[in-house]
């Protein structure tokens, strides 16, 4: 009993086994569905959130693009109201052109829907068109703010002026200069929002998308287009940006929306059906499953379930439960035979899954630690899996690559470049290096591709490296090298590098020669590196072991020298450079050194005409402080000579014996000719103005011939040729002796070993042709030709044209001012003549005069003429004012001699006052210079003031003061150089008095 018990009880507890077993399995076939059905329903859903994230960037994307329209759209009326601020129609606000004017520029701009002037207080001086409603600035705080802070405001307003519509304000400040004081007022501009809003966003939104404009309040004050209705519920993408800023808070928002209830709806039908397609395929596979367990477990289960319990109720017979438990046993070792296989091949696919685990997540901490982007992608260009290595490398958001095709996203270019680098990798076997750009943020960036093929599936590895920063840096590389390249080639001069090993310069290597090569010294680049001792061999022999010198001293203290040298080009030309040396280290033993050499030979000319120049600056200072001296000493010699002059004269009118008389006579004949030899002096100084007079050349050279061959060496043979009957001239005598003096001295100075000096006259009855007076430009007529010629050293052809060229010298330096030729050549262009020159170095130069001849006339005055017979009528009253006493006295002397009633006085100042207590003087005679505030020519203008007829009568003793005033106030006037003869004094008053 308790054996047939125990077997009962057994096959009750496998009863029980055999039910929990069915329970479990069918509760992991739930528990195993569960979850797939989770990740399907939670895969639709992230579907559905993705396209509403997509579509709300989508929606960004456009807002930001909105937003930099409006800032561009605001700018550009910025600039537009500042141009209208400048013209002066609008800064004369209230002038009636102006409201005009502004009516136009609102046609022009149909967005405006007023433009309008405000002063200083905000009044409206001129408007496009009026206003609903006065206006008041108070409410209007950007206007305002213009007003009194000059800057450019932009506010949002719905006030009455602006017919309750919610409106744009702008303004800018205008200098409103027709107002007297000028004052600051404002341009202001006003757009209603809903033409401002759809000018702005027209054209920019994609179908289905609406986008409305909304205030702080919530207030809806535009939308474009018109809304759509959407049904309740109705799913939607939204987005909302700031448009419009105060300063402190936004003034206006913009939404933007996108309606997704298809694309959601669509979403949704297919999670639903992958819902519905899972679960069918769930219960078909619930259904075999069961079927199959049915058949290889719980059947056989099943029927020792039937045997224990068919052995439990039997109970009967030893030999009868022997052999149903030796049964019952076999059955039980095939179960724990199977159940010993399951778990074995659980356990190896646990430990296989395991490996694979770890060895994924081996490569996965590999992938991770490099820094690089690599995609696994099929052969057919689908995306498998990927890893970022940055999340700026990634062309698209990451979920826009799993799943999708290469070709489908990426640019076409990079696809063309994935395509070659797969072909080439199936046919070398190896991995395929490759190269592109991509814009990924508005910016250009450069990748570099690795494609490596997986053996034994159809998949390939694309690792991706960003190479952004070593492209630019090689491409600012290139840009510096190229822009070095181009500054070095467009160098005045020429750039040379040397790499030097060790110390020694003379071991030295030619690395680079720039362009400016040809230049320097007349060889290409390429010739000089080939022949790197060129550059020896063109340097200045003398200086070359100066420059090697310098060369080690840079090289071996890395300190810079600059050094000018002369070179010998290809040409054979000699040149002046400067060399700026410079040495840098490369390394341990080698040096490299940078020789810019520029071209200064035009400086060096540059140089030496500078001290030519300052040369001539001094020899022309020199002389003008000689011609100054000179001045002075003939304005005193002058006055001497005048009271010589005059006391000799009143002296011969006493004398009747005639011996004594011709003393006289003789004595003013001096006194003349001390008067010419001051001319001559002031002609020297260039201070002296031509007097011409009717002259004999041939008496001239006598003259000179004889005081001037004393002060020849006896080495010099002095001849003269004097033509009879040659021709007179008129020329101013003091010039004329001058310009002969300067001749007589330079062929003196051109022959310092001696020689034969030819002093010559002629007649010429007409210019002969040019053969004959090569270089002499004459009118037909008369002349009469002087020449001086000498045997001396002779000059150049190419200097013979340079003679006349003021501070010009053959001479010695410190021998010649080169002034001499320059003042014959302009004294013989001024008395209508000219100047010839003929020379032959080493034979001698001829010089010719060439003077216009006239007709024969008297001479200059003589000075013993008798002016007794001159005298004056009606007793005439002369008023002469001369600072020098002894002067004075002799004048007094002569006029009162003369019939004339005189009034001497020492000073302008002083005749002035004598002249005004009475002003019936007939004649004015005044020296130029006197000491006092009127002098001369201001005292007769002074004295006309008052009697505007009054003859003058202007004396003086130095050329220059004759030359204060170029002509004579009145045509009567006239000017006398001191010594006067009383001939000439007595003969000059008549003139002026209008007598005959």
């Amino acid at each position: 009993m308790t054996n047939g018990k125990a077997r009962s009880v057994g096959a009750g507890e496998f009863s029980g086994l055999m039910r929990s077993l069915r329970f479990r399995l069918h509760f992991l076939l739930l528990v195993l569905a569960l979850p797939i059905i989770g990740i399907i329903a939670y895969t639709g859903v992230q579907e559905r959130n993705r396209l509403i994230e997509e579509q709300a960037g989508r929606a960004q994307l456009i807002a930001d693009h909105v937003t930099r329209d409006q800032a561009w759209m605001i700018s550009r009326t910025h600039r537009y109201l500042t141009e209208l601020s400048l013209l002066s129609v609008v800064q004369n606000a209230t002038d009636s052109g102006c409201a005009t004017f502004l009516a136009q520029q609102r046609s022009l701009g149909a967005q405006f829907s007023n433009i309008a002037v405000l002063g200083a207080g905000g009044n409206i001086l001129c408007q496009a068109r009026p206003l609903a409603a006065p206006l008041s600035i108070d409410g209007h705080a950007s206007i305002r703010e213009t007003l009194e802070t000059g800057r450019f405001t932009l506010g949002l307003s719905s006030a009455e002026p602006f017919a309750g519509r919610p409106t744009l304000v702008f303004s800018v400040p205008v200098l409103l200069s027709g107002i007297n004081p000028p004052e600051r007022g404002a341009v202001v501009a006003a757009v209603p929002v809903s033409v401002w809003y759809e000018a702005l966003v027209e054209h920019k939104l994609p179908e289905g998308m609406v986008s409305s404009l909304v205030d702080d309040n919530g207030n809806t004050l535009a939308t474009h287009p018109s809304p759509l209705p959407l049904p309740e519920g109705a799913e939607r993408a939204s987005v909302e940006v700031p448009l419009f800023h105060d300063g402190k808070d936004y003034l206006l928002r913009m939404n933007l929306t996108l309606s997704e209830q298809g694309r959601i709806s669509a979403a949704t039908r297919r999670a639903v059906l992958r819902l519905g397609l899972f679960a069918g395929g769930l219960g078909l596979l619930w259904l075999m499953v069961t079927r199959q367990l049915g058949s290889l477990v719980f059947r056989p289960l099943d029927e020792m379930e039937r045997e224990i319990a068919s052995l439990s109720q039997a109970g009967a017979g030893e030999g009868h439960e022997t052999a149903q438990g030796g049964a019952g046993t076999g059955r039980m070792a095939e179960f724990d035979r199977l159940s010993e296989g399951i778990r074995t091949l659980s356990s190896a696919r646990n430990k296989a899954q395991e490996a694979e685990r770890q060895r994924a997540e081996q490569i996965f901490a590999i992938l991770e630690a490099l820094p690089d982007t690599y995609f696994r992608i099929s052969d057919e260009g689908t995306i498998l899996d990927y890893k970022a290595g940055s999340s700026k490398d990634l062309y698209l958001p990451p979920h826009e690559f799993l799943g999708k095709r290469v070709f489908d996203i990426m640019p076409e270019h990079v696809c063309d470049k994935f395509r070659d680098s797969v072909e080439q990798q199936k046919k070398t076997q190896k991995s395929f290096l490759w190269e592109y750009v991509l814009e990924i943020g508005g910016e250009p960036r450069d990748f570099q591709a690795f494609t490596y093929r997986i053996e034994g599936r159809n998949e390939n590895v694309v690792v991706i490296r960003d190479i952004t920063d070593r492209k630019r840096a090689e491409r600012g590389y290139h840009v510096a090298e190229t822009r070095l390249h181009s500054i070095v080639a467009n160098l005045p001069g020429a750039v040379v590098n040397f790499e030097v090993r060790g110390l020694d310069v003379n071991e030295r290597a030619m690395s680079y020669v720039s362009p400016g090569s040809r230049a320097i010294w007349g060889y290409e680049p390429g010739e000089m590196l080939a022949n790197p001792h060129l550059v020896g061999q063109l340097h200045d022999p003398d200086d070359l072991p100066r420059m090697r010198l310098a060369l080690t001293h840079s090289a071996q203290t890395l300190t810079p020298k600059t050094r000018r040298f002369m070179i010998t080009d290809r040409a054979g030309q000699k040149k002046w450079v400067e060399a700026h040396i410079n040495a840098a280290r490369i390394d341990s033993n080698l040096i490299q050194i940078t020789i810019f050499l520029a071209d200064m030979t035009e400086m060096f000319e540059t140089q030496k005409q500078l001290e030519k120049q300052k040369e001539v600056t001094f020899f022309a200072q020199k002389h003008e402080i000689i011609g100054q001296l000179t001045g002075g000493v003939a304005h005193d010699f002058n006055n001497l000579l005048a009271v010589v002059m005059g006391n000799q004269e009143l002296l011969r009118d006493e004398l009747s014996d005639p011996e004594q008389i011709k003393l006289v006579d003789a004595s003013i004949q001096a006194a003349q000719r001390g008067a010419d030899l001051t001319r001559s002096m002031l002609a020297f100084a260039r201070k002296a103005r031509l007097a011409p007079v009717v002259i004999d050349l041939n008496e001239l050279v006598s003259q000179l011939r004889g005081w001037s061959g004393r002060t020849f060496p006896a080495n010099i043979a002095i001849e003269t040729r004097a033509q009879e009957g040659l021709w007179k001239i008129e020329a101013d005598p003091g010039s004329t002796e001058s310009a002969l003096l300067n001749l007589i001295v330079n062929a003196r100075d051109a022959m310092p070993e001696g020689g034969r000096l030819l002093i010559e006259t002629a007649n010429i009855d007409s210019v002969p042709d040019e053969a004959a007076l090569p270089g002499v430009d004459l009118a037909e007529g008369r002349y009469v030709m002087l020449s001086v010629c000498d045997t001396g050293v002779g000059i150049p052809a190419d200097r013979l044209e340079n003679v006349f060229e003021p501070f010009y010298t053959t001479k010695a330096p410190g021998a010649g001012s080169g002034l001499g030729l320059s003042m014959v050549q302009g004294f013989m262009h001024q008395s209508g003549g000219a100047v010839q020159v003929r020379s032959e170095p080493g034979s001698g130069t001829c010089f010719r005069l060439f003077f216009k001849a006239i007709e024969d006339r008297p001479g200059r005055p003589d000075a013993t003429h008798d002016s007794t017979g001159i005298r004056a009528t009606a007793h005439q009253r002369i008023l002469v004012a001369e600072d020098e006493a002894e002067v004075l006295a002799v004048l007094n002397v002569i006029l009162t001699r003369a019939g004339y009633q005189v009034t001497p006085v020492s000073t302008g100042d002083e005749a002035y006052g004598v002249f005004e207590a009475d002003p019936t003087f007939d004649l004015l005679l005044t020296d130029i210079m006197m000491p006092g505030r009127l002098q001369g020519i201001a005292l007769a203008a002074a004295l006309r003031l008052m009697k505007p007829e009054l003859p003058v009568i202007f004396i003086s003793g130095y050329a220059s003061e004759a030359l204060v005033e170029s002509e004579p106030a009145l045509a009567n006037d006239v000017r006398l150089m001191k010594p006067i003869t009383r001939a000439s004094l007595l003969t000059a008053i008549h003139k002026a008095l209008g007598e005959t």
